[in-house]
């Protein structure tokens, strides 16, 4: 993935105000995007006549969560980045 690059803050642009709220919205975005995907996360009572793929299933699950974390972070950085910005 290519890495995010803060924007140039200037009169003519959007405020720095408005860049961390558009940021705090996308992350806001992403803990509920997490919450509903632990609470969606498989569960071993679904799996009980195929006990063996629980556990695979779970670990693909907590993969693609751990993603979507790495992601948020990512972002969080990025909004620290502009709100660092003079």
């Amino acid at each position: 993935m290519q890495p995010l690059i803060k924007p140039q803050i200037n009169l003519n642009g959007t405020s720095k105000e408005q860049l961390l709220q558009q940021q705090m919205i996308v992350m806001a975005g992403f803990r509920e995007l997490l919450s509903a995907m632990s609470d969606a996360m498989p569960h071993g009572r679904d799996y009980q006549f195929r006990p063996s793929e629980y556990p695979l299933a779970r670990d693909a699950w907590l993969e693609r969560m751990k993603a979507i974390q790495a992601i948020e972070a990512e972002i969080f950085d990025h909004a620290m980045a502009i709100s660092d910005e003079t």
